[in-house]
């Protein structure tokens, strides 16, 4: 039977499952310049309480475009179990099949949510080569093990009167793992992670922002000089604009993936 296509507001559309770790700026690019170009791509899969199951990069693409609808296909609701095990299954024989990392970040948004690993190699058993869904649970759980660890230590370095054994069981991990890790850090010289990381973004801010003044003062100039009318100044500036808008859709994306990841 032939799916019934609707016409969904973006605006209504839900997040919250995401099956790759970052979208492909490129690909929503492609998929905006054919949107433009009047081509009539497929309809994304969405839940009939608006969640997207597959479709993400033609999405963001309407949103570039200034798009108030997109086309979509609905399915019946279900677990993240099953909206994951979809989406995978709907993107691993396209022309942008999931990578390695991202089956690693969807099964570990299952084993978070605690989905049993039998359960989960049993689910996708029928999609993902076992020997690789095997190995792909295994770094899953690595990760996960690595963040609770993370966590562990910062809980202790807070509340340094609080026991090993009853941090350990607060972040779900074993005790012998979260004692192991502590014993590998003595001695070890402290590095401010976050601090670097501020002082480089901070870095290529500055030099991003220096770049685009010597470039509006370059126009400018050449507007005072004649050598380029009012109507050139407009166009450049309102490319730039669409450039600076663009840039707060990737923010925006960045931010709803990390409060997903929190959860």
């Amino acid at each position: 039977m032939k799916e019934k296509i609707i016409e969904v507001k973006l605006s209504d559309l839900k997040y919250g499952i995401y099956v790759r770790e970052h979208l492909d700026e490129n690909r929503i690019l492609f998929f905006a310049s054919l949107m433009e170009a009047g081509a009539d791509l497929p309809p994304i899969k969405i839940t009939k309480d608006n969640k997207i199951i597959d479709g993400r990069h033609r999405t963001e693409a309407a949103k570039f475009l200034d798009k108030v609808k997109i086309k979509a296909v609905v399915t019946e609701n279900g677990n993240n179990l099953q909206i994951i095990r979809e989406a995978i299954a709907s993107n691993w024989g396209g022309s942008l099949p999931p990578t390695k990392m991202d089956l690693i970040h969807s099964i570990m948004q299952l084993m978070e949510a605690s989905y049993p690993a039998n359960k989960i190699e049993q689910e996708f058993k029928n999609i993902i080569p076992l020997s690789m869904l095997r190995t792909i649970i295994q770094h899953a759980r690595l990760k996960i093990n690595n963040q609770r660890i993370l966590k562990a230590k910062r809980i202790l370095s807070d509340n340094p009167k609080m026991s090993v054994e009853k941090v350990a069981e607060l972040v779900e991990l074993k005790t012998k793992i979260l004692q192991d890790s502590i014993a590998k850090d003595s001695g070890k010289r402290e590095v401010n992670f976050v601090a670097s990381q501020k002082d480089s973004l901070s870095a290529r801010y500055k030099h991003f922002n220096c770049s685009i003044a010597n470039i509006i003062r370059f126009i400018f100039k050449n507007h005072s000089d004649a050598e380029i009318d009012s109507g050139q100044v407009d166009r450049i500036l309102e490319h730039l604009g669409g450039l600076i808008a663009n840039q707060n859709r990737i923010w925006a994306d960045i931010e709803r993936r990390w409060q997903a990841r929190k959860k």
